[in-house]
């Protein structure tokens, strides 16, 4: 028997080549992943946000765990299976034809619009009409007990301040309290007329950072004050540290802890840095920090710390060399220039010129000495 051939074969018994899905399509290892755990929070919140693809109508009635997922789900595969426009399947046959035409949209999955609903009228003065029924009600059972007017009890009326319950006439009796109180506005009212301007400052030269006057500045009288004040709040903060709070013949403000009872010095040095800095009693009395007497230890088992008020004024110079005290001797070479031509012309001349020589030599090195000297303080 001959074997049949290909062409032998009816085209029915073909089975139709298989199209295989496009790269886009098959599946990959995100699709048996499972979703993070605030997926549906995230829905339901971009739902209800503005410029979002998502809308409340494709949220489902019964919020549940997975609801949300699986709304998503079922409305992701019907709008994927629906039939194409312009095919056979389309029209209402079984059979699908693949292209590249536009699926259909699915009509039972997609919100309804206003008009497709039935109307329901629910008008805005139905309150007010249900309120209008019971009034008339009362009305006609108030008729039907034979009341022409609304009852109004016998003591309905207004009474005065002057008048009890019966309506006799009752003195009223002003408050005390209530005429303390306006004559202390009065005497307010006419102390206050009596202000002609701000209040009185005298004139000084010296004015406060605040516009202050003199007499309004801390001077040399509060001095004991201010040592009283150091010493207390000081004491508050250093119970069980001895110390002592005095004022010196210069009238600068000492601070003496011993140094025996002090179990950490860098803790006491950050402290006073920080009370010098920002307290509120130095700021007052505008207490300044002398640098150079500091944390200082002159080794007699003290540590010392001093202010310096407002009214002692110290040139700045005398501060930079207290704490270089190397530069405080200084070479100039035009002076030292001027002292060798001056002891050239000694040892050649013997004439008159020296004095001349001698004027010329001295007011250049003082010059000198003056120009060197402003040099430092602009610095400074």
């Amino acid at each position: 028997m001959a074997q049949k051939g290909y062409f032998d074969v009816p085209p029915e018994a073909i089975e139709p080549p298989k199209k295989s899905l496009p790269h886009y399509a098959l599946p990959n290892f995100s699709v048996v992943l499972p979703d993070y755990a605030n997926n549906e929070a995230d829905v339901i919140r971009s739902a209800f946000n503005t410029a979002n693809f998502r809308s409340i109508a494709d949220l489902p009635d019964t919020v549940k765990n997975g609801a949300v997922n699986r709304s998503r789900f079922e409305k992701m595969t019907i709008n994927r299976q629906s039939p194409l426009e312009g095919t056979a399947a389309a029209a209402g046959d079984d059979t699908v034809l693949f292209g590249q035409q536009r699926r259909l949209p699915d009509k039972t999955n997609r919100a309804k619009y206003f008009m497709e609903f039935e109307y329901m009228p629910s008008p805005y003065s139905l309150a007010e009409e249900l309120a209008k029924d019971e009034r008339n009600a009362n009305n006609v059972k108030v008729a039907q007990a034979g009341h022409a007017l609304t009852f109004r009890p016998a003591d309905s009326r207004t009474r005065h301040a002057h008048e009890d319950v019966a309506g006799k006439f009752t003195e009223y009796i002003i408050d005390p309290f209530e005429c303390a109180g306006d004559q202390v506005l009065r005497q307010k009212w006419l102390m206050d007329a009596q202000v002609l301007a701000a209040p009185f400052k005298p004139a000084g030269r010296n004015r406060g950072a605040a516009g202050e006057a003199s007499t309004e500045m801390t001077g040399r009288q509060q001095l004991p004050e201010i040592v009283a004040a150091l010493s207390r709040v000081l004491e508050e903060d250093w119970e069980g540290c001895p110390m002592l709070v005095c004022a010196t013949e210069d009238e600068h403000i000492v601070v003496r802890f011993g140094m025996a009872t002090l179990e950490e010095e860098p803790g006491l040095i950050a402290y006073m840095n920080v009370f010098a800095a920002s307290h509120e009693l130095v700021s007052r009395h505008k207490l300044r920090k002398v640098v150079e007497d500091w944390n200082v230890t002159p080794g007699d088992g003290y540590l010392y710390f001093t202010f310096r008020p407002s009214w002692v004024h110290v040139p700045r110079l005398e501060a930079f060399y207290a704490l270089h005290p190397e530069d405080k001797v200084y070479n100039d070479r035009r002076a030292a220039a001027a002292a060798a031509a001056k002891a050239a012309a000694a040892d050649g001349d013997g004439d008159g010129d020296d004095d001349e020589l001698d004027g010329d030599g001295g007011a250049e090195a003082q010059l000198g000495a003056e120009f060197e000297l402003a040099a430092r303080n602009a610095m400074i």
